[in-house]
């Protein structure tokens, strides 16, 4: 993947959601009828089932629990919380109900769940020895955009969506379970998804509505925009607050718990379908989480019918052999009756982004002829059926593993440009440079807004500590942080 040049990207035409074939996200998903929703795929849904498996099992090791909660929140609650116009304006409110039923407090169809999961907690939190409660949902929300592009920046999208309650005398207790949280998005972001991601703190105006602190996981798209992955908030006791959720401590005293939020979404799947896509009309998938790692494809003369394929052909001994794979890998295993259904089903795997595509067929002179191909690179090799172990599948998926992360990080690196005045910026941005931009920066609102509208750059993330040595690019005020500014997808 390389980054366009600011005029490349001018002159490409506007994302549309009527896209064509060769566009790598329409195999995950596609746009319904309603504008700015869309229909996951089966292929999306699988690769969606497969965070879920991922998320599901660390969940388990850090102790959070799955719930299922409303779909509708009270308005009157919404406010109080959500302060800020921009994320209010994103609301749906439902005003009225059937037969014409008007409603006296508005509902709102949730655009995300603190709230409801305040509520839960007011419930089940009594005593410290309830402490820390964990929960999480996987859930669709509704939050209106201005503008919609499939699997990126959507109406209505698919997202785990967790939530905390602890002692907030505890820091320590606090700092173990955010570094959990943290180590989690790392595992499925870098090591599933082989993305590059810069991660650390929002600035105040980038804080998430309702949160007082906001830690962020960013990656890079390939026409240099940046696009967030994950999001971990701090909400002090906010939310927990409006439904009066309090607890006894050990000396009996009455307490409200701080509440922590944290949630990935559906985005990630567009982020590896855009980020990941090779300009082969194909769709590369890191092995780790392809719903298929292993496409295997077997032809023989002699399976000209079913019976015959199940008695007497060698494609089928030959299919048995490669059956135990299955235990070890995600395998598919098709029998064809002839070359044009191989190669068709060859150039779907291809398409769809399989890894590792094995295609043998026995030749009249009853010998095999067998090759491997590697999806990513296109590349091909012939090999014989006996050498297709699961040493050598395992070797091969961690060497496209690792070879999709490298290429990733080594982008990343070439596209964070560092900078120091304000006359640096400019020079890069007449540049047509285009990615991260990273320097040192006060983190004032005022601040932030008018480098905005000076370069139309917004900041992406911080290191959240600040230095009296440090002077902000901008203002000239101390103290200040280094941060990364870049244009948000």
């Amino acid at each position: 993947m390389g980054l366009e040049t600011k005029n490349q990207i001018k002159t490409k035409k506007k994302y549309s959601e009527k896209r064509s074939s060769y566009d790598p996200i329409s195999l995950l998903a596609i746009a319904s009828p309603v504008k700015g929703c869309s229909v996951m795929t089966p292929l999306g849904t699988q690769f969606w089932e497969e965070v879920k498996e991922k998320i599901d099992t660390e969940h388990k090791r850090i102790g959070v629990k799955n719930v299922m909660l409303p779909l509708f929140i009270p308005m009157s609650v919404s406010k109080k919380v959500f302060t800020r116009r921009d994320f209010n304006k994103e609301f749906v409110v439902i005003k009225e109900l059937p037969r014409r039923k008007k409603l006296s407090d508005f509902l709102v169809i949730r655009p995300t769940s603190e709230v409801l999961f305040s509520f839960v907690f007011s419930k089940l939190i009594h005593s410290y020895r309830d402490l820390p409660c964990l929960l999480n949902q996987w859930c669709n929300v509704v939050r209106w955009e201005k503008s919609n592009k499939v699997l990126l920046r959507a109406n209505e999208f698919w997202w785990q969506e967790g939530h905390g309650v602890y002692d907030d005398q505890k820091k320590k207790e606090e700092r173990e379970l955010f570094a959990k949280i943290a180590s989690m998005y790392r595992k499925i972001l870098s090591d599933s998804f082989a993305l590059s991601v810069k991660e650390g703190w929002k600035t105040k105006l980038e804080t998430f509505s309702g949160a007082k602190k906001t830690y962020t996981f960013e990656s890079l798209l390939p026409d240099g925009q940046t696009l967030q992955l994950a999001t971990i908030h701090f909400l002090s006791s906010k939310f927990t607050s409006v439904y009066k959720t309090v607890f006894r401590d050990r000396h009996n005293n009455l307490r409200i718990p701080a509440q922590i939020s944290w949630g990935l979404s559906t985005r990630l799947l567009g982020a590896m379908a855009k980020i990941h896509f090779t300009q082969k009309d194909r769709l590369v998938t890191p092995p780790f989480v392809s719903p298929t790692q292993l496409l295997i494809l077997v032809i023989s003369t002699d399976c000209d019918t079913k019976e015959k394929e199940n008695e007497k052909g060698k494609c089928y001994f030959l299919s048995r052999k490669f059956f135990s794979l299955k235990e070890l890998f995600r395998v598919q295993i098709n029998h064809v009756k002839n070359l044009e259904h191989l190669l068709i089903l060859k150039k779907r795997g291809l398409a769809e982004g399989v890894p590792v595509i094995f295609e043998c067929r026995e030749t009249k002179n009853e010998c095999f002829e067998s090759y491997i191909t590697i999806s990513s690179s296109g590349l091909k090799k012939s090999i014989l059926p006996s050498q297709l172990t699961s040493l050598l599948i395992r070797k091969t998926i961690l060497q496209i593993q690792q070879r999709l992360k490298i290429k990733q990080e080594n982008v990343t690196k070439l596209n964070t440009h560092n900078f120091s005045s304000v006359d640096d910026l400019k020079k890069l941005l007449d540049e047509n440079k285009v990615g991260f931009f990273k320097g040192v920066f006060c983190g004032k609102i005022t601040c932030e807004r008018s480098i905005r509208d000076a370069f139309g750059l917004a900041s992406v993330l911080t290191s959240g500590k600040s230095f009296k040595s440090l002077f902000c690019f901008f203002c000239g005020s101390s103290p200040a942080k280094v941060s990364f500014f870049g244009r948000k997808y």
